[in-house]
């Protein structure tokens, strides 16, 4: 009768560490030990698990031999912690909970959270049963994966079987079986991770609270009355389907050991998650079972999928701004270009009669030239450096005006439709831009109809308040503030776009038609940009396509004052000074100098800035005014204006370039110029300014 009841003992023993060892290997984060207190005031671990391994890189061995394998890891400044707690602990006999920093043999930083309860055992003998988790991720507010792999290992139960052999009394048998269950229990109910029993053929047959609470479950009994199948949705995100994939990961779980997986699930109000899964398989009284730990990494996908977001956006900024760097430097240089071309015929039609045979080509050429100069302005316009004149408008206007020419362009098949507000705030911008903005998308769209069928193209204004979440997907720019903003929208039933061509729709010349015929969307992006606005595009094929431009509420509210209108050369009256004309190009420096010397002027030249200061010291005093180059090798036009106003801080300066007056206005940085013209120049505007600053 005793040899079987000990055979019985021995075999739930047996049945019983096998269980807590599967448990125990499941778990992701955490280490089961059991530390005794020696007479002598030391320590030593009687048992500690497995995973002691993986979280400390220390050994089973190393830590029964020496406990300070494990607590020495734990960093100075926390040891007096963990002396105090235990003390307090002591005194109610208590569970003490403490998390620590401690530093592993690698050199890592990780943190752990020890939760250990101790107790007397026969003779007076105390012990702690404690709980070691790796918080190192909550620590750091990251849900980073734990690829946890619990494996289970013939060392252990073969050091479980010599410790059952070696035990003779069955009390001491019995006291094991108890504290372990115990022990296991503790960690199995306690675990911030879903743990759930499974049989392949019965369903759910065990799950811990922290199971009922990820999936919306009152309690553990309601969990397990689910079916696993009502608790994924029918296809997970790569489209198989569920029940076909979890198949066969149960397969080579009961077959081959642990898988770790991603798995789609569903909770019991029908929402869905995202979580990580270890399934392992385990003999449980002759049966084959699998455990599984499942962690929400909702958070974490979350995060992945901003990081992808704002690494989309970063690229996006970049390929602007290269794009940009390079139109601007075309325009630039061809804008030299242009300017010798119109200076020259506007030299030559001085010279050559109405009646002269030669006069249309002339002519001919100069319009050409002039639209050629429009093609360089959209350039600028789309690098963000073109030349504007800000107003406080109204955008409602601003498009009513321009309805007339947009019908007139578009298909007749084609309606448009206007639901323009008129009491809207006030925008700070150059009007003939921004007309120029709204009849590009207009017509952007009109182009997007079917050329049979026709279709609509809705044009709405607004006024709008924007969150930074509303503003995230601009196509302009990134980052911009929350705030007031004035909405152009532009909707139209066209084709739509796939997601290839919304990504290249503001690329220069790019076009779906048949060959790419400007700059026109891409211009849209450059003086959008420069206006500090902001691009949000929604399309999908065959369900149309919606612009929306949102532009910055003004701060100001005064209308802008209109320059006045250049004197022509008939009406400028015959001028005298010094004029000091500093530009690179050889030609253009000829060139203007004749233009200005025709106009009354004297004039001396300096091709670059440490010419122009050489001469400006020499002849400061002569000299009435400067015109000069932004652009120039050596010392570029800003570095000369500084060292001009240096000299002589009342010296009236001209700066010439092709980029927008808020841009030069930033490079200036506080530096004072009497005029800004744009190039190539205009003379008779020219005239005028020259006749105003010397007045």
């Amino acid at each position: 009768m005793g040899c079987t009841v000990h055979r019985n003992i021995e075999e739930a023993l047996r049945e019983s560490e096998q269980r807590l060892r599967a448990l125990a290997d499941n778990l992701s984060n955490a280490v089961v030990y059991q530390l005794m207190a020696e007479p002598d005031g030391g320590r030593r671990f009687t048992y500690i698990s497995r995973s002691v391994e993986r979280l400390n890189e220390v050994t089973v061995e190393e830590v029964l031999a020496d406990a300070g394998a494990l607590y020495g890891q734990v960093l100075p400044e926390y040891r007096a912690l963990v002396a105090a707690r235990e003390e307090e602990a002591l005194k109610t006999l208590t569970p003490l909970h403490v998390e620590v920093q401690s530093r592993l043999p690698g050199g890592r930083l990780r943190w752990f959270e020890f939760t250990s309860t101790p107790r007397y055992i026969a003779e007076g003998v105390l012990v702690w049963d404690g709980v070691e988790v790796d918080i190192t991720d909550r620590k750091r507010t990251e849900a980073e994966l734990e690829r946890l792999v619990a494996e289970r290992t013939s060392e252990l139960i073969e050091t479980n079987q010599r410790l059952l052999n070696e035990i003779a009394d069955r009390s001491q048998m019995e006291m094991l079986l108890r504290d372990s269950e115990e022990r296991y229990r503790s960690l199995y109910w306690e675990s911030r991770d879903a743990i759930m029993v499974l049989s392949p053929e019965e369903g759910f047959l065990a799950a811990n609270p922290a199971t009922a609470a990820l999936f919306a479950c009152r309690d553990e009994q309601e969990f397990i009355t689910h079916s696993p199948a009502s608790l994924s949705p029918e296809f997970q995100p790569d489209g198989i389907r569920s029940d076909v994939k979890v198949r066969e990961i149960k397969r080579l779980a009961l077959e081959k050991g642990s898988r770790f997986f991603e798995w789609t699930h569903r909770r019991v109000d029908g929402t869905e998650f995202p979580a990580t899964v270890l399934l392992s398989g385990f003999n449980y009284c002759g049966k084959r079972l699998l455990m599984a730990t499942v962690r929400d990494i909702t958070e974490s996908k979350r995060a992945e999928a901003e990081r992808r977001d704002l690494e989309r956006q970063v690229q996006h900024a970049q390929k602007l701004e290269s794009l940009g760097v390079l139109a601007g430097g075309l325009a630039h240089d061809f804008n030299n270009i242009l300017h010798l071309i119109l200076g020259n015929v506007h030299h030559i039609k001085k010279i050559v009669s109405d009646l002269s045979p030669a006069r249309p080509f002339i002519e001919n050429i100069e319009r050409s030239t002039r639209r050629a100069a429009v093609l360089t302005r959209q350039m600028l316009a789309y690098a963000g450096k073109g030349s504007f004149t800000l107003q406080v408008l109204n955008l409602g206007d601003l498009v009513g005006e321009i309805v007339g020419l947009i019908q007139s362009s578009m298909s007749k098949k084609a309606r448009l439709r206007l639901n323009l507000v008129g009491d809207l705030p006030p925008i700070e911008a150059d009007a003939a831009q921004i007309q120029q903005v709204a009849m590009n998308v207009i017509l952007n769209a009109a182009e997007a109809l079917d050329a049979d069928e026709g279709g609509e193209v809705i044009v709405s204004t607004s006024a709008l308040y924007c969150t930074e979440d509303d503003l995230r997907g601009s196509r302009v720019m990134f980052g911009a503030p929350a705030g007031d903003y004035v909405c152009l929208e532009v909707t139209d039933t066209g084709c739509g776009m796939d997601g290839e061509t919304l990504e290249r729709l503001f690329d220069p010349f790019f076009t779906t038609k048949f060959t790419g015929r400007g700059l026109g969307m891409s211009a849209v992006l450059g003086i959008v940009r420069a206006h500090k606005g902001v691009i949000l595009v929604r399309s999908a094929p065959g369900a149309g396509t919606t612009v929306r431009i949102l532009l910055p509420v003004a701060d100001r509210t005064d209308p802008a004052p209109s320059d006045s209108a250049p004197a022509s050369a008939a009406d400028r009256p015959s001028c005298a000074g010094v004029i000091l004309f500093v530009d690179d190009e050889p030609d253009m420096l000829e060139l203007g100098a004749m233009t200005l010397e025709q106009m009354g002027y004297r004039v001396l030249t300096a091709a670059d800035g440490l010419d122009a200061l050489e001469l400006f010291e020499e002849q400061s005093k002569d000299i009435g005014c400067v015109l000069l180059d932004l652009s120039m090798p050596r010392m570029d036009g800003v570095q000369t204006l500084a060292e001009l106003r240096r000299i002589r801080p009342d010296i009236p300066v001209i700066l010439a370039s092709g980029y927008a007056e808020r841009e030069l206005q930033s490079r200036l940085a506080g530096l004072e110029v009497s005029a800004l013209i744009e190039k190539p120049y205009d003379f008779d505007k020219l005239a005028s300014i020259l006749q105003q600053v010397l007045a």
